[in-house]
Parts: C-alpha cells; structure tokens; sequence
C-alpha cells in the first residue's frame, strides 16, 4: 500500500516551484526515490529549459517555471518550506499592476477551494451587474381587492427586527382601521433552496450557517439570553431577541451558587425544523446574562410575525396570515431598501454569508425575471467577468459565500478578478469594500504593528483545513500588486496558516517589485 507521507510528498516533489533551482531540485528527487506500486510517477526531465512540467493530477495546467529566481520567490519559497511544504498544498500568485506582470506564482492554476474569498467573485457580479447605487427593496403592499396585504422580500440581509416593525407602523397609518385585511409573505423573488451544496450539515446551528429566505430577518438568526434566577436551584428566566413564536425552549439549566466547570449550553439541533433551543447547564447566581446567537428554522416566518404585530399595535384588523405571491397591480404603504454597495462592503469587510447568498439569488432574479437561483446567479457572472478577461469555465463554483467544499478556484482567477477591479469602473467601490490590515473587518486584529498595518487591503477566507487571503499591496520600491493565496489540507490551527499567509505578505512589502 502506498506510504500517505509518500503520496503526500509526492505533489511537493513534482511541482513547480519559483525557481529554476528549484525545479532541478524536484526532478532530481524525483530521480533518486522510484515510485511504490499503484504510485504515480513523475515526469521525465525536459529536454528544453521552456518546457512546462506535468503535474501529477488532471486537469490542473501549469504555469510556466520562471527561468531565474528572484529575491521574492526566494523569500516566498522560503516561507513555503518553512511553515507549509510538503504536507499542504498551496496556490498563489503575485502580479504587477504596473506591468500586469507575475512577479510570483505557486502551482497558480491548482483548483483550491477558497473558502471565503469566493465572496470576491459575488462581489464582482454584484457591482458590475447591478451596480453600487442599484437597491434591493422590502415593501408592504396592499392589492386591488383592498384587503390583503403582501410583505415582500427581495434579498435585503441586513433587514432588522425594528426596521421591519417601523415599516408596519408606517403601513398602519394608510390603512382603514375599521376594515379587515390578510396578511401575507410573498417569497417569490428567491427560489425555495434553503441551503446552499456542499454545505456541512452540522454547521447548524452557527449563526454563520444560516437558512436562505428572501425575506430575512437579524441575519435569519435569534438571540438567546439566559438570566440566572434569584433563587439557587430556581431555572434561569430565558428570552428570545427579537421576541417570536416560531422559536421553542426547552430551559433545563438551573441557577448555582459558585461558577462549575460543567458549561451552559443552548443548542438546536442540526436539521430540526420545529425551532426547539435547548438551554441546559449551570449558570451561576449574580452572575451577568449569557447570550448566544443561532440560527432558526423558516425564518420569513419571524418576519411576519414582527410585521403582524406592529400592524395590531396601529390598529390594523388581521386575519390569519400565510404565504402567497403578490399580484402585478398593488399600492405599496411602505418600502425599505438597501444599496448594493452597502451589501457589498457589508459582505466583504465582515465575511457575511448571508449577504453574499442573498446577492447572488437576487442577480439571478434580476437578470431573469424568474425566482432567483445560486446556478442563474453564477452563470450572469461567469458571463460579465469572461467578457472582461477573466475566463472562468475551468472552475467549480455553486453558491455564493464559499461555505461549499464543492468550489475550486485558482489563486490565479482570483488575482486576475483584483487586477480587473483596479481598472474597470463599475468595480471601484470592491477595493474599498476589502478589510484594511490591522485596522478593521476580519483583518483587524492581524499584522497589527507590522509594515502591513493600514496598507494591505486583502479579503480573508478559512474553513476547516482551508485558508485563503487575497488582496493589494505595494512594494518597497512603490509598486502596486494584486496577491491571491490558497492553502489547503493542513491539520493544524487556521491561525497556524494565517501567520504564514502575514509572512507573504511581509515579503511582499519588503521586495523590489
């Protein structure tokens, strides 16, 4: 049976690397260890210095091996020794903005899967499609029968509890207090996939796993907050923000008189449907009020729920609500909206899933008429980028925050999309939406007190075993690059990798260009 270590080490040896030192370094081990049975081999030295090395996997097409090192690739290279070969696999590449040169690349075009940065190709449809001043809307319509009332949801994931219950407060005051109405939710702007391929099914209930809806609410999650009782013994008092029916406790935690070991839990279990939280544990008396954010089942149903009730406040007459599409002609009380680019930076300096889902099935909508879909919204995009040169038809991608393991991307379609964004007018606002090193969004606590700190603008991505970083920066010598770096297939800590991802940087930095 062939040897892991072996078959692991084997993509390290075959591999192109930053130099051509290197290179010959590769092949010689290559020469000098012949393969295990069922192992695969090697390939044969080139006969000219121009040829490109085959990788040992398909359809991966490499890129062409440098023909002398430079001071960058001997730091990078260094670094990958270092911290990261042989047992991960890396992509990277670094390009001039100047010259749209390679100053660097590490098996470039190897599929990864990108975890977050995916989000850089949602944004890019999203501002070059729609456009940042472009809004998606929340409206609270009545038709032309005069008594049913449709709450419509197109893909806002920031909508809020309060701003939902403003919004039925201003539709109260245009209605007839003395007439009956019905009140309905109309989800026809998404289709009804709740959840995106690939995802891990035991993500739930992380608020960062959340369940799709047009029409979303406190990012489709609740929170928990759990207040010991007076009385040692007594069940802790438990409540839900924002306050709903639609999510069910069962509180089996007790009020103790010292801090135990044993944790308190709240927990729902993935794949339920009835929105049962489980509080369990000990929480201490006198202590401060424990809350946990969730994820919730169905959540438009909250929403409707938070609508309904600010319609009663304003004397508004309800009968049972439900689900229905609204028809073409109705008079709309109330509309919020929210702009592309707000959702965009949203997305991009805080890592939000939901926002990224919620842009990719709303440009689907928008460009087709039809109940947006992940598929529809990635072939619009696909579309665009490849019309502005960056061709994508070799990777796997399916939905749109990159929580699925199913997508791979190359760190050279990433870097290429930053080099685009840099020239291209409807992409402006995607540099400024990206977390500044040291300073805010998910890069606010790295490279604090470092050559990178308030210079680096770079969007972060890490699942388990998975982490990703791609950005701009500018070398010592004042140019400007666009960097992408995948890494995949390491056991360790993600912030293991994220250190080796800040040592690239550095390196970046410190070089000639």
């Amino acid at each position: 049976m062939t040897s892991v270590l072996r078959a692991r080490s084997l993509d390290a040896r075959c591999a192109p690397r930053g130099g051509a030192l290197l290179l010959l370094a590769a092949l010689s081990a290559c020469a000098v260890a012949p393969p295990l049975v069922g192992e695969p081999v090697c390939p044969a030295p080139p006969r000219e210095a121009t040829a490109k090395l085959a990788l040992p996997i398909a359809p991966v097409v490499p890129s062409p091996v440098p023909a002398l090192a430079t001071p960058l690739g001997e730091a990078i290279d260094g670094v990958l020794r270092d911290g990261v070969l042989p047992r991960t696999t890396a992509g990277i590449r670094v390009l001039s903005l100047a010259t749209g040169a390679t100053l660097y690349e590490h098996d470039a075009e190897r599929l990864l899967a990108p975890a977050s940065n995916l989000k850089l190709l949602t944004a890019a449809g999203a501002l070059g499609i729609l456009g940042a001043e472009h809004e998606l809307e929340t409206t609270l319509s009545v038709a032309d029968d005069g008594r049913t009332l449709f709450l419509k949801g197109c893909g806002d994931s920031l909508l809020r509890a309060d701003e939902l219950a403003a919004l039925a407060v201003e539709a109260a005051s245009r209605l007839d207090a003395e007439r009956s109405y019905v009140l309905k939710a109309d989800l026809s702007c998404f289709d009804d996939v709740y959840w995106g391929k690939g995802w891990m099914w035991d993500d739930e209930p992380d608020p960062d796993a959340m369940y799709l809806s047009p029409l979303s609410v406190n990012g489709n999650t609740v929170v928990v907050k759990v207040e010991p009782a007076d009385e040692v013994g007594d069940k802790p008092k438990v409540s839900l923000i924002p306050r709903t029916r639609a999510v069910h406790i069962d509180n089996r935690a007790k009020t103790v008189a010292e801090k135990k070991k044993e944790p308190l839990e709240v927990e729902r279990r993935p794949g339920d449907r009835d929105n049962l939280v489980l509080v369990s544990g000990p929480i201490e008396r006198g202590a401060d009020p424990v809350e946990r954010r969730i994820s919730v089942w169905a959540p438009q149903a909250i929403a409707l729920e938070i609508v309904k009730r600010g319609l009663e406040a304003g004397n508004v007459k309800l009968e049972p609500k439900g689900y229905g599409r609204s028809p073409a002609r109705v008079t709309t009380l109330a509309r919020r909206a929210r702009k592309v680019g707000e959702l965009v930076r949203h997305m991009l300096k805080t890592s939000h899933n939901l926002t990224a889902e919620c842009l990719l099935k709303y440009l689907a909508h928008h460009e087709t008429g039809r109940a947006g879909t992940a598929e529809d919204g990635i072939a619009a995009i696909r579309t665009w980028l490849a019309g502005r040169g960056v061709p994508l038809d070799e990777l796997v991608w399916v939905d749109g925050s990159g929580l699925s393991r199913y997508n791979l991307v190359t760190a050279t379609a990433l870097a290429r999309l930053l080099a685009l964004a840099r020239t291209e007018p409807a992409l402006a606002a995607l540099e400024e939406a990206l977390p500044v090193a040291g300073v805010d969004g998910t890069l606010g606590q790295r490279m604090r007190g470092t050559a990178a700190e308030t210079k680096v603008r770079a969007k972060t991505g890490s699942m388990s075993g998975l982490s990703s970083l791609a950005g701009y920066a500018t070398t010592a010598r004042g140019e400007p690059v666009a960097f992408a770096m995948i890494f995949a297939g390491f056991a360790a800590p993600v912030q293991s990798l994220q250190k080796v991802e800040d040592r690239i940087v550095a390196a970046i930095l410190a070089s000639g260009g």
